[in-house]
């Protein structure tokens, strides 16, 4: 018997067993029948209501997994999925074209179709109003059915999702509407189950992935582009993005993550595959609980299940949303909410949203209290600085040669500055006879845009996001690039700038090395650079120390600069240098300093003179 047929038999099996205990136990029908004529016209009525609920609940629990199985077998056409709405765009895109992000919003198990509650509206609205233009959120997409059709045109049942539909969107209290609007949260929450199921659950996570793959594909999305998607899901659309996830990422070759709002996540999917899970909670919301109960791959002492993989590889971020609920009043979207700190629930809500979209460092981890590293050690000494060595000092070009034609020290962008240097900065310690002027300046240091660099560069860019060893190892003593933690999509050159605690990494840059200067009145803020100057790289900058290097025979130590009981440590040396002419050590001879080297934590130096 193939998977989905299973599937259909189990379903059919569980309708079968609630059937029999009504028809085969007559006390069970005569219990009924006794508390039907107790009750009042009115009471009768509204158990009446409930029956029909439970009947329709019921047979729209066995049709739920049918659409995907369906979706599955082809019974719908091929394009099903692309001939319905593929969801709009929050603003439209930008004059330029030129698009940074793409966000794609699954709702809750509220929805029944491509419109929103109000309150997600409004919040959506406010979200696309503080992100910057070249971002796109496409909403309208809806997430509890493979084929992306609306409960209000499903087919027989339509009529009755359209009641239900109406008497939750009308806002008036009626014990009628809270149970049409209880059907449809229940249903769509068996979607949800639908999703997490680790049989049928890949089918309809398929279905779903070609409903955003073609929402993306519909607004611009270029496969292999290597544009980052970000999936922003409420309650239940939380599972859903991340069912999706795997099956978009192998379709477009992108960087995805998902910001998970009050989310209901089962843990059965791959999340090692995502760039991160952002998973924000509300102290207040007894909904979202329900994934680290009723879903085993989320106990913690499964330590091999996807989410705790996830959790030690610092793929997965918990941010507490405060005293905040899961829906409605008191809810992430509430308006109305008061926090501690001035702001509303709404409020909340975007700004940690629009940190965590944009990038500005919301999710940064605390400084941990660590253990001294040899790092720190070794930065005590003067000639470890690079303010120890003048950058217009000069030397023999006769006696000592640069180590490359580019030299200098790379500085890390703040997040402010990351959009606009697209790269990182570079202090100019030397340059090519033509660019002397560019000593001591900062340029921008970026990539070229030759096709074969930027296909290295896209192919190893990532989101760095410590995991559990790291943040432990760094408590150790060990440098880790911290300050690029929970960074998006960092390539190379952050990363190298980024390695060390302090901009301190001194580089020398491979040749070729194309020099643009800007035009001062279209560049935008150059307040950390005299001159508007871009160099653009082939290959990776390298690590160096020193600038200049030159080949002599030491002849002989001079008066010591330190004693100790121990050893005698000298730092002046008189050396010759070698003579390029006789090919002998007889050249001139001059002092020369070769500062003694500390010794790390362990107590040994890494070398002696």
């Amino acid at each position: 018997m193939s998977r989905k047929w299973r599937a259909i038999a189990q379903w059919l099996g569980i309708a079968s067993v609630v059937l029999l205990c009504v028809v085969l136990f007559p006390s069970v029908q005569a219990f009924l029948q006794f508390i039907h004529r107790a009750l009042g016209k009115t009471g009768r009525l509204i158990l009446d209501f409930v029956e029909i609920g439970l009947i329709l609940f019921l047979i729209a629990g066995l049709l739920s997994p049918l659409e995907a199985l369906g979706w599955w077998a082809g019974w719908y056409g091929d394009e099903i999925a692309s001939t319905l709405d593929p969801g709009i765009l929050v603003e439209p895109v930008p004059t330029d074209g030129r698009i940074s992000r793409y966000v794609v919003y699954l709702d809750g198990i509220a929805q029944t179709q491509y419109q929103y509650l109000p309150e997600v509206d409004v919040f959506l609205e406010e979200l696309a109003a503080v992100l910057p233009d070249d971002i796109l959120i496409i909403k309208g997409i809806m997430p509890y059915s493979a084929i992306n059709r609306p409960l209000t045109e499903a087919g027989v049942l339509s009529f009755f999702w359209r009641l239900a539909d109406h008497a939750q969107s009308s806002g008036k209290f009626s014990l009628a509407g809270s149970l049409l609007t209880l059907t449809i949260l229940l249903r769509n929450a068996l979607i949800v189950s639908v999703s997490a199921d680790q049989r049928y659950g890949p089918i309809y996570n398929q279905g779903t992935a070609q409903v955003i793959y073609n929402g993306l594909l519909g607004h611009g999305y270029q496969p292999g582009s290597r544009i980052p998607i970000t999936l922003l899901a409420y309650s239940g659309g939380g599972q859903i993005a991340l069912g999706s996830a795997p099956y978009l990422k192998r379709a477009l070759a992108a960087p995805i993550s998902v910001v998970s709002i009050s989310g209901v996540i089962s843990g059965n999917n791959n999340t090692l595959i995502l760039e991160h899970l952002h998973h924000l909670v509300g102290s207040k919301d007894p909904v979202e609980r329900i994934g680290p109960i009723f879903f085993p791959r989320r106990w913690k002492f499964l330590v091999l299940s996807y989410w705790n993989r996830a959790k030690r590889y610092g793929k997965i971020s918990l941010t507490s949303l405060g005293a905040v609920g899961h829906n409605a009043g008191g809810g992430p979207f509430d308006p109305h909410t008061p926090l501690p700190d001035g702001r509303n629930a709404l409020q909340q809500t975007v700004d940690l949203v629009t940190s965590l979209i944009q990038d500005n460092g919301a999710a940064s981890d605390p400084a941990p209290h660590r253990k001294s590293s040899n790092y720190e050690i070794f930065k005590q000494a003067p000639f470890t600085q690079p303010s120890y060595y003048p950058l217009h000092q000069s030397v023999n070009p006769t006696l000592y040669r640069p180590i490359a034609p580019w030299m200098g020290r790379l500085i890390l962008p703040t997040l402010e500055q990351r959009r606009q240097v697209q790269g990182v900065l570079f202090e100019v310690h030397h340059a090519p006879e033509p660019y002397q002027s560019l000593v001591g300046q900062v340029v921008y240091l970026r990539w070229s845009q030759a096709q074969k660099t930027q296909v290295y560069r896209r192919g190893v860019t990532k989101d760095v996001h410590f995991s559990e060893e790291a943040k432990h190892t760094s408590k150790q003593g060990l440098v880790h690039p911290e300050r690029i933690n929970h960074w998006q999509q960092v390539d190379p050159l952050e990363s190298l700038a980024g390695s060390h605690p302090q901009d301190d990494v001194i580089v020398k840059l491979p040749t070729p090395v194309i020099v643009t200067e800007l035009n001062p009145s279209n560049s935008g803020d150059h307040s950390f650079s005299d001159r508007p100057v871009i160099l653009s790289i082939d290959t990776e900058p390298v690590q160096i120390t020193g600038r200049f290097y030159g080949l002599v025979k030491i002849l002989a130590a001079i008066a010591p600069e330190v004693t100790t009981p121990q050893t005698t440590v000298h730092e002046l040396f008189r050396v010759v240098h070698f003579n390029r002419t006789s090919r002998q050590f007889d050249g001139m001879e001059e002092t020369v300093q070769i500062p003694p080297a500390i010794a790390n934590l362990d107590g040994v130096a890494p070398s002696t003179t």
